[in-house]
């Protein structure tokens, strides 16, 4: 069993290409793109805390298309009845993005465009979490959420990466 995951992960998380050319010495990347949905200042500084978060996670790039994640945030004020504010409600949908690049170094360089076109915007939801804080706590929040986006889905990554390159080195050996 472990040997076909192993193989399904080769097939998803690298390019066909990998096993042609000599890259065993190859990088480990991610990029992401962020968007913010809220009121006002808010969506600024959630904005500017999630960017700052996931600078400083290692193997992650933010751009602003064609990412291998997407993470969307829609922040809430949440109040009582009465119309108190008494907190900040973050929806987190984390999607994994198909990745469009595989199609050329699959040698569909002829159906290139055309497959492009069908998966346009094709993905799969990864993760959706719902935070509460109050807004001195949306800072830390934000930083949670991509902690959280690090340890479950980028380190998945990077174990498969690791295991690939460790398969090829192995088989080239």
């Amino acid at each position: 069993m472990k040997k076909y995951f192993i193989i399904l992960a080769a097939v998803l998380y690298l390019p066909v290409a990998l096993i042609a050319q000599n890259e065993t010495e190859r990088k480990f990347s991610k990029s992401v793109t962020l968007s913010v949905s809220a009121d006002g200042v808010m969506r600024g500084d959630i904005m500017n805390y999630l960017k700052s978060a996931l600078q400083n996670v290692k193997d992650i790039v933010i751009v602003d298309s064609q990412a291998n994640y997407q993470i969307d945030v829609v922040a809430l004020d949440t109040r009582n009845r009465r119309g108190e504010e008494i907190g900040i409600t973050l929806s987190t949908v984390i999607l994994r993005c198909f990745d469009r690049g595989v199609f050329e170094e699959a040698g569909f360089r002829q159906t290139k465009k055309r497959l492009e076109r069908l998966t346009a915007g094709l993905s799969s939801m990864e993760v959706h979490k719902i935070h509460v804080c109050t807004p001195s706590e949306l800072e830390e929040a934000c930083k949670n959420i991509i902690a959280e986006f690090d340890r479950d889905q980028i380190e998945r990554d990077r174990k498969a990466f690791r295991q690939i390159i460790d398969m090829l080195k192995k088989y080239r050996g």
